[in-house]
């Protein structure tokens, strides 16, 4: 398996912090808002974290559109989630690629709640790139690509409560978010993709090559 590569433009420094004391407690989705992408699952989350772990400061930020496409009965329970969660969750709209480094500036963990098994989500690769650690479904495509305590943390897909326990962890460590930032790997760069793709098909060419036939000797 060749990992899909990435244009690696400049890396977004870290959010700076208001004070010393002040927690790594912005929360972001990036991603279509489709019944498969388990945005439901991450507000409903957000809503279950104690008050006095989330505190006044928190907040989900939500990157992402189409809401409006989907089956009535989700934009429902949807908006029954929105509702609940109140301030918690704030919501910024659709975005294009080239906005990502922007966006990452006010950003300190991304959170990936699928319930569909993902293929090579280029939203990890991003977030690799700019050293956010990623909270995701433990199957498919995010448990492959984030280690488990390395580059961020695995939570039962389809599990509010596993993913608001996670939420909890995290703001309950202070130290938590520069751990994961200091063992986060390095996503593959689009260059170094294509070598690898190119080996692999010289190699695959050479082992196919005809073997030459024997002279024969009169």
């Amino acid at each position: 398996m060749i990992e899909n590569g990435i244009v690696l433009g400049e890396k977004t420094p870290a959010r700076e912090l208001p004070a010393p004391t002040a927690r790594r407690n912005r929360f972001a989705y990036f991603g279509q808002m489709t019944p498969f992408k388990g945005v439901h699952v991450l507000i409903d989350a957000v809503s279950r974290v104690p008050d006095d772990i989330w505190g006044d400061d928190s907040t989900l930020m939500i990157f992402g559109g189409n809401l409006e496409r989907q089956p009535a009965e989700y934009q429902d329970r949807v908006a029954k989630l929105i509702e609940d969660a109140g301030r918690r969750v704030r919501f910024y709209g659709s975005y294009q690629n080239q906005d990502m480094p922007r966006l990452m500036r006010s950003v300190d963990w991304v959170v990936m709640p699928s319930v569909w098994w993902e293929n090579s989500p280029i939203v990890i690769q991003e977030a690799l790139h700019h050293g956010r650690p990623i909270i995701c479904s433990d199957i498919g495509g995010m448990a492959e690509k984030v280690r488990d305590r390395l580059d961020g943390y695995h939570f039962r897909s389809g599990s509010a409560q596993d993913l608001a326990d996670r939420l909890i962890d995290v703001l309950s460590t202070p130290r938590s978010w520069d751990n994961l930032n200091a063992t986060l790997r390095r996503p593959m760069s689009h260059v170094d993709c294509g070598r690898e793709h190119i080996a692999l098909y010289r190699k695959l060419l050479k082992e196919e090559q005809p073997a030459h036939p024997s002279t024969a000797v009169a």
